[in-house]
């Protein structure tokens, strides 16, 4: 019977012994050898830990004996990586040309953004897109260099740049933009120059869509349609047109973005066509 219960004591003993068994920053050899060694790059271990954990993608450590997560060093903006255990920033990878990606720690390709129409990313690895110069546009999402502009059209640069190109001139009660594409960044905004001057009625129509890496079912509107201070709300992820009343004077259309966090905004397909309300 002693001889049982002096087994049993042993056999916990042998147990706690695991439980607490190395000193921050070590880990044991291996399931069978419980020598504590230092932990190696790209690894930690906290205090009383049995086995280093790997830092995780997007991370790394070229230290050893690191003791907490928090000594893994974020992969920087404009890169990205799915290593896990890394133990060199060798392992983050550069985003393309023409893309860009604004915040560190990143563990997929994905988080790689395409550079809106109207902007352009001239290298690898870019945490943000430049707008194009005055005389230049580009169309198309994820550009890595801007076009010259066309004889007979002209471009302006909006905020935050969605690419502006005008009609060529035409009947003075009539002003409709050219279809286009574009994204807005979370919290950004694009404006628009060519409505008329004169009171005018302007139906504008678009489909919206959002991505982004925590942007999960976002609920609100995602465009805010504003004449100067007058604003209305639109669009659920979905297609919309709305015919809104612009003030006489010059009036600058803004479309804004209403997701501040996490949510980028795809707007497709987008028109505006406005009537002078002196010849309806």
């Amino acid at each position: 019977m002693m001889h049982f219960v002096w087994v049993a004591l042993s056999i916990a003993a042998a147990l706690v012994g695991r439980a607490g068994a190395c000193p921050a920053g070590e880990g044991y050899v291996s399931p069978i050898d419980e020598t504590c060694i230092l932990c190696g790059e790209g690894t930690y271990s906290a205090e009383g830990a049995a086995n280093c954990t790997q830092c995780p993608a997007g991370t790394w450590n070229d230290q050893v004996g690191s003791s907490s997560q928090s000594e893994c060093m974020q992969c920087p903006t404009g890169t990205w990586s799915t290593v896990a255990g890394a133990g060199s920033a060798s392992t983050c990878i550069a985003c393309d040309a023409g893309k860009y990606q604004a915040a560190v720690g990143q563990a997929n390709k994905t988080t790689c953004l395409a550079c809106p129409s109207g902007t352009f990313g001239a290298v690898q690895g870019a945490s943000a897109c430049s707008a194009c110069p005055s005389g230049t546009w580009s169309e198309d999402f994820g550009s890595s260099a801007c076009k010259i502009r066309a004889e007979g059209k002209w471009t302006k640069r909006p905020l935050r740049g969605a690419s502006i190109r005008k009609n060529p001139p035409g009947p003075i009660n009539r002003n409709c933009g050219h279809l286009q594409d574009f994204q807005l960044d979370i919290g950004a905004s694009a404006q628009f120059t060519d409505p008329p001057v004169s009171a005018a009625s302007c139906t504008i129509s678009a489909d919206t869509s959002t991505f982004g890496p925590l942007c999960w079912f976002p609920e609100d509107p995602d465009l805010a349609l504003c004449f100067d201070e007058t604003c209305y709300r639109a669009g659920v992820s979905s297609p919309h047109s709305i015919t809104l009343q612009k003030p006489a004077g010059p009036t600058v259309l803004t479309v804004k973005n209403l997701h501040v966090s996490h949510c980028h905004v795809n707007v497709l397909n987008f028109m505006y066509c406005c009537s002078s309300v002196d010849y309806m």
